[in-house]
């Protein structure tokens, strides 16, 4: 974390002077508190310069402007009038009236998730749009538009644009803000999902037969079994069969 243009190194609790350029690398952040109470977060790989800052003795400010360069950022106004705050991006001017927002700024578009408040994005003087719904999500493209993001986009938006909504745990308390708002835009991807028909389980399977048994026909004694002609006959037992066992010396 550095500020420009003698490129030192930032610390907690510095005072941060007009005119400079507050730059964060890789796994920087930084978050600053101004005297009117209005806080910016600045997340890593981002640059963000103090244009125009002029406190009261009240601590409120006469004017307060800021640039977004690039990367990520949350603004949180403070005690200062609404008219006195200006954001400025390479795509676009934004005017706040008493406001919590996250905006993503590249060199080609910027965007916008709008929490509470309102804001006028303008591309220029003839292109603005006025955002005030919960959870608005907006960009401003390079060429003369700005846009509302809506349904499935605003989602995907919202879950991969905006790194202080993924991962709200790294910053202060001070700012945080509520995101309950941007469920809606899940409410209304989930309604559109078309839902499959709902099918009558199948029947259960018939139940196994019971066991069945083997038929020899009708039991008949050995002894009275009749010859193939017919003619009973009486079977004679083996003749190394006896009841009396014969011993012969």
């Amino acid at each position: 974390m550095s500020l420009n243009a003698n490129e030192i190194d930032l610390k907690k609790g510095a005072r941060v002077e007009q005119g400079s350029t507050i730059a964060t690398q890789r796994s920087g952040r930084v978050e600053l508190t101004f005297d009117d109470g209005t806080n910016i977060a600045i997340g890593p790989n981002s640059k963000l310069e103090i244009t125009d800052v002029l406190m009261q003795s009240s601590n409120r400010a006469s004017r307060f402007a800021v640039k977004a360069i690039g990367g990520s950022f949350r603004f949180i106004s403070g005690k200062s009038d609404k008219k006195v705050y200006k954001v400025t991006t390479p795509t676009a001017t934004m005017g706040i009236r008493g406001t919590a927002f996250d905006l993503t700024v590249t060199g080609r578009e910027t965007l916008m998730a709008l929490f509470n408040g309102r804001v006028n994005m303008c591309r220029d003087a003839q292109t603005c749009m006025l955002f005030s719904d919960p959870c608005a999500i907006s960009f401003a493209p390079r060429r003369n538009l700005v846009a509302e993001i809506k349904g499935k986009d605003a989602v995907e938006t919202l879950g991969t644009r905006f790194p202080f909504i993924q991962n709200a745990s790294v910053l202060s308390p001070a700012f945080q803000t509520d995101l309950s708002s941007c469920s809606r835009h899940v409410a209304f991807v989930t309604e559109s999902i078309p839902q499959p028909p709902v099918e009558a389980p199948p029947p259960p399977p018939p139940p196994p037969p019971p066991p069945s048994v083997a038929q020899f026909g009708t039991f008949e004694p050995r002894s009275a079994r009749t010859s193939s002609i017919g003619t009973p006959r009486l079977l004679q037992p083996p003749q190394w069969w006896s009841a009396t066992t014969r011993l012969s010396l």
